[in-house]
């Protein structure tokens, strides 16, 4: 007597199999969708709809991760980065550090961003309003010569661009306009006027 559960199902082939022969592929999927009708799956897993979870206890508005966990997708995903981030942390700070090389100017616009929150767009207006120049010596921002973010360091507001030259004399005068001022005074009072020496011909 022959097994009944020995024998394939009979299915139509779409493998190429000629009439009658025995297709693995299709016996398969056969069998795969007969069990998955007669035994549904669990309330658990990814097969559950996301209005039927129960609400991530990060995010009362999202759903729940259908792990099981109680947090939403965003917040698993961030914490499962950070954690990797952790195990891995020299390779992620030579990855940092090989990016930052590659992209300084991306660096310097994310610096800019964080520190006084200015955009790109803002930085064009000021070069406008300033001529692409310095503000104290008029010395023009030229291709390859950057520019300094001036700032007031009591409020954080930022009050123009300057060379690094003229910035770093703002910073050792501490932004004190009276020493700045007997600084003028000391150059106008003990500076020599230049003799220029007479060549006999």
């Amino acid at each position: 007597m022959t097994d009944e559960r020995s024998q394939a199902p009979a299915v139509e082939c779409r493998h190429g199999k000629a009439a009658g022969d025995v297709c693995d592929k299709c016996a398969h999927n056969a069998y795969m969708t007969e069990w998955r009708a007669n035994k549904p799956m669990a309330p658990r897993g990814r097969l559950v709809s996301p209005h039927l979870r129960p609400r991530a206890r990060c995010h009362p508005d999202r759903p729940s991760c259908p792990n099981g966990s109680d947090t939403c997708r965003s917040c698993r995903a961030r914490v499962l980065k950070q954690a990797w981030e952790d195990r891995n942390r020299e390779y992620v700070r030579s990855l940092h550090a090989k990016w930052r090389k590659a992209n300084p100017e991306s660096c310097r616009g994310m610096a800019r961003r964080w520190k006084y929150g200015l955009e790109p767009a803002d930085l064009k207006r000021m070069l406008v309003a300033q001529n692409n120049a310095c503000a104290i010596c008029l010395a023009p921002f030229v291709t390859g010569r950057k520019y300094d973010v001036d700032h007031d360091h009591l409020t954080d507001k930022v009050r123009g661009l300057l060379c690094r030259a003229c910035n770093t004399a703002l910073g050792l005068f501490g932004d004190n306009t009276e020493s700045m001022q007997r600084g003028i005074d000391y150059l106008k009072t003990k500076s020599v006027p230049v003799l220029h020496a007479v060549h006999k011909e």
